[in-house]
């Protein structure tokens, strides 16, 4: 998939990486990749596990709406597995989308997957549940 899109030498920025479930194999594939994600936790865990590969790749926490990277520092942004809308506010998600731009170098692409959010039902809404288009969490 990547492959058709990018060539291994571009340098990318896995936003939202969690786990390292997109950066590790991309940097087996050879990719330049960075990870960045808000979560301690799963940073440690993509670091571990790409340790333990043998690969080099920099996870850094923080946040997509304030990137802790220079402006035009990558050749390409992705932002997979839905996590783009773990942002529910409008206003966080143009501002993730300002700085996927800001990082980008001008010939620079972003590559954004997920679900279309929806709005709980009223029926979702009297129940308290919150809705997400994958997962329905209760009491959140």
């Amino acid at each position: 998939m990547l492959t058709a899109i990018f060539s291994p030498d571009v340098q990318i920025l896995d936003v939202g990486c969690g786990y390292g479930r997109i950066a590790i194999p991309l940097a087996e594939l050879g990719y330049q990749i960075k990870g960045l994600d808000l979560s301690p936790q799963l940073i440690a865990e993509a670091q571990e596990e790409a340790t333990k590969r043998g690969l080099d790749i920099e996870f850094s926490v923080g946040s997509m709406t304030e990137m802790p990277y220079s402006d035009a520092s990558f050749d390409a942004a992705l932002c997979l597995w839905s996590a783009f809308n773990e942002l529910l506010d409008v206003s966080e998600q143009a501002k993730a989308l300002q700085e996927m731009y800001r990082i980008l170098r001008p010939s620079g692409r972003a590559v954004i997957e997920g679900s279309i959010f929806e709005e709980a039902t009223e029926e979702e809404a009297a129940q308290d549940y919150a809705v997400d288009p994958e997962i329905v969490f209760h009491g959140m």
